[in-house]
């Protein structure tokens, strides 16, 4: 076992234990949009960044994707971190200025919408927010990699092979907003719906709500981007 501290509370973890997990055992939120139970951490939203000291040397990680291999110390709330996690979700209102858990996260830390206007900006409350869980999911989960990125920059969106539906979808819902996966789509942009059959119904990159269309197994599913 190896004994951390995390904000000044000690906890001892087995090797390999990711430094979120230790923080919830210590009941020490940390905020996530990209970070999910039942997938892999990437560490791409870079909202669970903490400050960890090591041999006294302090450097910024992603707490989801960090595993502990030997005593630390972790700040999960200092200044550095909370600037940071600042800085980061007034570019994410810039972008998506009305999805509720950004608007909850920038209240948390004072987080302000900016003047300016992102290129891509998206009103919708539901709008993607790339977060890559339903990517994720449909990889790791149905082992499937039915959907995954295309573009790049601000053209980055998710999408099926070629932009196009894809029959071995089956309407599964395991990448949406859903009680089987605890919302895996955590803006909705994904959701489970009743309507016949399993339907997932998407919002595109305009903000705008499309009609799914039928696969071969009698659901409906698309994505949105």
């Amino acid at each position: 076992m190896i004994s951390i501290t995390i904000d000044s509370k000690k906890i001892e973890v087995e090797e390999g234990t990711f430094l979120l997990d230790a923080a919830r055992e210590l009941k020490i939120p940390i905020p996530t949009l990209c970070h999910h139970k039942a997938l892999t951490s990437d560490g791409n939203c870079r909202l669970c960044l903490t400050e960890v000291t090591d041999n006294g040397r302090t450097k910024l990680v992603t707490a989801c994707n960090y595993p502990i291999r030997k005593e630390i110390q972790v700040q999960t709330k200092s200044e550095k971190v909370v600037e940071f996690r600042k800085d980061l979700l007034t570019m994410m209102l810039s972008r998506w200025p009305n999805v509720p858990i950004i608007k909850e996260y920038a209240s948390m830390y004072g987080a302000k919408e900016p003047e300016y206007k992102h290129p891509k900006r998206n009103e919708a409350k539901d709008a993607c927010i790339l977060c890559t869980k339903c990517v994720r999911a449909c990889d790791e989960i149905t082992w499937e990699k039915i959907i995954g990125f295309a573009g790049r920059g601000p053209d980055r969106h998710v999408e099926m092979p070629l932009g196009k539906h894809y029959d071995r979808c089956t309407g599964c819902a395991t990448c949406a907003a859903c009680r089987s996966w605890s919302s895996m789509c955590c803006t909705s942009c994904v959701t489970r719906v009743a309507w016949c059959s399993r339907i997932a119904s998407w919002t595109n990159r305009a903000g705008a709500r499309q009609t799914p269309r039928r696969c071969g197994s009698g659901s409906s599913s698309a994505f949105c981007a």
